[in-house]
């Protein structure tokens, strides 16, 4: 007997797919919709993550700031081959597997895609003229991505980094062995000169204290 799902209509997000930048995967979106409002909030997630994000954590985020009608919010699962996956579970091996031979490049393509898609879809709501105020909360690599991102949709008015760091060193593991170099790392991240908030703990296996420093 299956059960009924009591979640209020305005909780309930809006799920759409488009086409991943890696190997033409799709990319899932859910939208959680605030009707009237002009701001946006999207939510990237980290290496290997996904749109929900470890015991819901994003799903929950996602739905305190829809529910309390600050804005918008989006969360997204970036484009990953399931057939490479010999079983369907979390563990890191199995991340491996469903991101092998992704490059930085397809992963900062997907969330660029997300966005585009984002603020299309909430200018349609809009009344066109509209104003439109976006804000970038990036998780560890998803911190990397939204200062690339900055760059090209003047829309996006501030960056919200969590446990986000300024790499220097190559790991042999999908997207993150293609990272960009680091002077290339450091002209994107001057020329941001919107609003920003760094948060970062201190037992992160991507980002160290000292790569929080450096941002």
């Amino acid at each position: 007997m299956s059960s009924i799902d009591h979640t209020p209509e305005i909780l309930k997000p809006k799920q759409s797919t488009i086409v991943g930048a890696f190997q033409n995967e799709p990319i899932s979106i859910e939208h959680y919709e605030v009707p009237g409002s002009n701001k946006l909030v999207i939510n990237l997630h980290g290496t290997f993550g996904n749109m929900h994000g470890s015991s819901g954590k994003y799903q929950d985020f996602a739905t305190d700031i829809s529910w309390n009608e600050l804005a918008h919010a989006v969360l997204y699962s970036s484009s990953r081959d399931w057939t490479k996956a010999k079983k369907l579970d979390d563990s890191y091996e199995s991340k491996i597997a469903i991101f092998q031979g992704k490059t930085f490049t397809e992963e900062l393509e997907d969330a660029r895609r997300v966005v585009s898609e984002s603020i299309r879809r909430l200018k349609d709501s809009l009344s066109e003229g509209a104003k439109i105020e976006v804000t970038l909360n990036g998780n560890s690599l998803g911190g990397i991505l939204a200062f690339y991102l900055a760059q090209e949709f003047p829309e996006i008015q501030a960056i919200v980094s969590v446990g986000t760091g300024l790499r220097t060193e190559m790991w042999s593991v999908p997207i993150l062995s293609t990272f960009p170099d680091i002077d290339s790392l450091k002209e994107v991240l001057s020329a941001y000169t919107g609003k920003f908030l760094m948060q970062f703990g201190t037992n992160d296996n991507i980002f160290s204290e000292k790569s929080f420093e450096a941002l």
